[in-house]
């Protein structure tokens, strides 16, 4: 009997023993099937981006053939043409309330990555000027693509040869030099408060309801001490000998004026220029965001874009999602301070 007993103790040991073995082995192919299939299992936890899968929208605040519209379109056919997405990118017009039309349009499309819009500086005027109830946070920023500079210009036969000309002149007393513009809001009055608040000074504004082309034509006509324009605006003048620009607001020069200095250059330590981006409606993912951003990186690479660029006199200044939102950030409250203040100042 203990004879017995003890081999069937033993065959007993020996089976769990070789459970154990058998147990082990496969714990070891399973962990060895994880190894090998790492990448596999970490596909599983990523899984690839699957878009777009449909057509992407771009909405414009404008109508067809605006700056804005044509800003939209070059991005639009750069991202076709090169085919840096596997859908089509399409612009929808969207005019109408300073912008308003667009932004409740986009807003309603909370989550939707199939919406793209148009982000330049009425995103942030707007919603003040107009007392809409948004603001850009209500938005997702995708990218800052462009700079649209400002210049200072003078009559080409004016006594003001540089800005120091022109600041010591408005420091013997307030309003001693006019700024001809457009009415409270206009963007030309942003450059113009940034150097009033570095100089002291206080310029005199006169407002135009019809914008920049009869501002200049009260600078030509005597009227006006100088203007704040974008290049583009004013280069016809310039090349025909009647107007001079007299500083850049801009950290460099700009090719089209080589021999302008900046106003940093000239003792004043302030830049501004528009911005043109890139936003989507709020609550999109940030993987959608990540995959667009670098789109359109790739898209500032583009022979279409540069020729963009230097036909509208813009400065590529492309900025990643989370730059362009720390960009807009710090320029909102400027941009609201401007508007308060000169709203007043004109109206008055």
């Amino acid at each position: 009997m203990k004879r017995i007993f003890y081999s069937g103790f033993s065959i007993i040991l020996m089976v769990a023993f070789i459970g154990l073995v058998v147990t082990g082995c496969g714990t070891k192919g399973k962990e060895a099937n994880q190894v090998q299939g790492g990448s596999t299992t970490k596909q599983q936890e990523q899984p690839q981006l699957k878009y777009p899968e449909k057509t992407v929208e771009f909405v414009v605040h404008t109508n067809p053939g605006d700056g804005a519209d044509i800003y939209a379109r070059t991005i639009a056919e750069a991202i076709n043409s090169e085919k840096l997405m596997p859908q089509p990118m399409m612009v929808l017009n969207k005019p109408g309330g300073s912008g308003a039309n667009m932004y409740n349009f986009v807003m309603q499309r909370a989550g939707d990555p199939y919406i793209l819009m148009t982000a330049q500086a009425n995103l942030l005027t707007s919603p003040i000027k107009n007392n809409l109830p948004l603001s850009y946070k209500d938005f997702t920023p995708v990218a800052r693509m462009a700079i649209d500079p400002l210049v200072v210009a003078v009559k080409a036969d004016s006594k003001y040869k540089t800005m120091k000309d022109l600041i010591d002149a408005a420091k013997v007393a307030p309003k001693a030099v006019t700024q001809a513009g457009g009415l409270a809001g206009a963007t030309e009055y942003f450059l113009s408060y940034i150097i009033e608040q570095k100089t002291g000074v206080v310029f005199n504004l006169l407002p135009h309801r019809g914008g920049g082309a009869e501002a200049v034509i009260t600078l030509l006509g005597g009227n006006a001490d100088f203007v704040i324009m974008n290049p583009s605006e004013i280069v016809g003048q310039v090349e025909a000998g009647k107007l001079r620009v007299i500083a850049v607001a801009t950290e460099e020069r700009l090719p089209s004026f080589p021999d302008v200095p900046t106003l940093k250059e000239q003792g004043i330590d302030a830049t501004f220029g528009l911005f043109r981006g890139v936003a989507m409606p709020k609550d999109v993912s940030p993987e959608i965001v990540a995959y667009l951003e670098k789109v359109l990186k790739q898209v500032t690479d583009t022979n279409k874009w540069k020729e963009y660029l230097k036909n509208n006199g813009l400065i590529s200044a492309y900025l990643p999602a989370k730059d362009f939102k720390a960009y807009l950030d710090e320029q909102a409250p400027i941009y609201e301070q401007v508007l308060k203040t000169y709203e007043t100042r004109l109206a008055n």
